[in-house]
């Protein structure tokens, strides 16, 4: 054995021939057996008839995306032709989960970029979209000038096309989400949420979070409904500030997935859509993903490292207050808000709203939820005039009599006398005298002859005494060899 292994020392090359013939056989063992296991699961391709029917769907809905953001298009010039301040229109992809939406980009006058959008009227909206809906609507949205709003430059509807219009300053920095995921604004929204975004920091939650409720507090007090469409993607972050976005939502009658999705837990608080909205957005600016449940779960709050945070998703969820919801008023007041100081608060002078009559029944008919039911007049018919005016002798009538009083004696009314009978004539007596025509003699008019065999008159006649004063065009077809004087 001994000399075996001396061998070896003064042989080094067969030990590594042999370790790497050993290392070989292992690696192909390995390879044969993930082959082996693969082709359990291999792909099996549809036939030829179900790649063709593949096919043919998708190009279907290809060609119905085309035509859709064309005519889309189409809908933009044509609107920018009546609006001549604005120019230099440019699609963009589809910026929102909402895809009868379409997005594009704008200049004005002064060469400031605008985000115009367009949306076909939806079938739930509350108001009728007239010409005075619209600038009622239009100049409602005006008012709202606030730090923590995001301004509208127009709200329009275009009535021959049935769709809605809304330009807004374009913001370069994107939304809440964007920041989030930190991702750009004009990347199409399939590609652009679908990792994981990044929490952001303490202080920065805190800051955007106030931000957000002083908001919606402003909006409170000046009597506007609920927000309802309230999340990331509606609001703007523009130089370091969040301002809400998507306030019009509510009045064109769209509906938001988290009011669907907790229409049960809003069954007896639906005015509490925006306490719990905030709580989704505090939870995905801590975690940087969208909290997939009405309420946060045990798992979902397990992620969250800060007590303080966990703190207040509670309170907001009505954890700490047996269920029920707290206001906006009471989360502002919170010692975690509390602690910032927005300065542009202490900048800003508030300046008193008027609602018209107008807005504030756009309002009441928002918060109720049901459509303003149109008084409609009943138009009488030509037919009925005319039948009516027949009926009326040729000397007037009397004006119908008052009823009796409730106390008084029943009117009896005379019957109508029974028509006279036919005149008796003896044989010997006078011929009786001519009864008046009832249609007198005709009198024609000029009028070319018809080809035929007959001769085609055209008459005008005239009723006779003690009945309706009419007049009818007779068309009297007379034969060839007859005289007509």
């Amino acid at each position: 054995m001994s000399d075996f292994f001396q061998y070896l020392e003064d042989h080094i090359y067969i030990p590594i021939l042999v370790g790497l013939f050993v290392l070989c056989l292992i690696v192909l063992l390995i390879w044969w057996l993930c082959r082996r296991n693969r082709e359990r699961y291999l792909y099996q391709p549809l036939n030829t008839q179900d790649v063709a029917l593949y096919d043919r769907m998708y190009s279907n809905q290809k060609q119905a995306a085309e035509k859709e953001q064309e005519a889309t298009w189409m809908n933009a010039q044509y609107y920018l032709r009546s609006h001549p301040q604005f120019n230099r229109l440019k699609q963009l992809p589809q910026l929102g989960s909402r895809s009868e939406k379409q997005w594009f980009k704008v200049s004005d006058q002064n060469r400031s970029e605008h985000l115009l959008t367009t949306l076909p009227r939806p079938d739930k909206c509350l108001l009728d979209l007239d010409t005075r809906t619209r600038k009622m609507l239009n100049s409602l949205f005006q008012l709202l000038k606030h730090p923590y709003m995001f301004a509208m430059t127009e709200f329009d509807y275009v009535l021959d096309q049935n769709f809605v219009v809304i330009i807004q300053p374009l913001c370069p920095k994107g939304s809440l989400k964007d920041v989030i995921y930190q991702t750009n604004y004009g990347t199409p929204w399939v590609e652009k949420y679908r990792v994981k975004g990044r929490g952001l920091r303490l202080e920065q939650v805190a800051w955007y979070g106030k931000q957000i409720l002083q908001g919606l507090l402003f909006m409170e007090q000046k009597e506007f409904p609920p927000h309802g469409h309230l999340h990331t993607g509606n609001i703007m972050v523009n130089n370091g500030v969040c301002q809400i976005a998507g306030y019009e939502n509510t009045f064109i009658g769209l509906k938001s997935k988290l009011s669907a999705m907790a229409r049960r837990k809003l069954k007896d608080q639906p005015e509490a859509i925006d306490v719990l909205s905030f709580g989704h957005i505090l939870y995905e600016m801590c975690v940087g993903t969208e909290l997939d449940s009405p309420h946060p779960q045990p798992h979902h709050l397990n992620i969250i490292n800060n007590p303080a945070v966990v703190s207040v998703l509670n309170f907001i969820f009505g954890e700490d207050t047996d269920g029920r919801y707290p206001s906006l008023t009471e989360i502002s007041e919170l010692a975690f808000f509390q602690s910032v100081n927005l300065v542009e608060m202490s900048k800003f002078n508030p300046s008193k709203i008027y609602l018209s009559k107008e807005m504030k029944k756009a309002i009441k008919t928002v918060n109720s939820g049901k459509p303003v039911k149109k008084k409609t007049k009943r138009t009488t018919t030509k037919a009925e005039n005319m039948e009516s005016k027949s009926n009326v002798p040729s000397g007037g009538s009397k004006p119908p009599s008052p009823p009796p009083p409730p106390g008084g004696p029943p009117v009896v009314t005379a019957p109508p006398p029974p028509p006279p009978p036919p005149p008796v004539f003896s044989p010997g007596g006078p011929p009786p005298a001519p009864l008046a025509p009832l249609w007198p003699r005709p009198h024609p008019l000029p009028h070319p002859p018809r080809e035929g065999p007959g001769v085609g008159l055209p008459c005008w006649v005239t009723s006779g005494q003690g009945f309706p004063s009419r007049k009818l065009l007779l068309m009297i077809e007379v034969h060839p060899k007859c005289k007509v004087s």
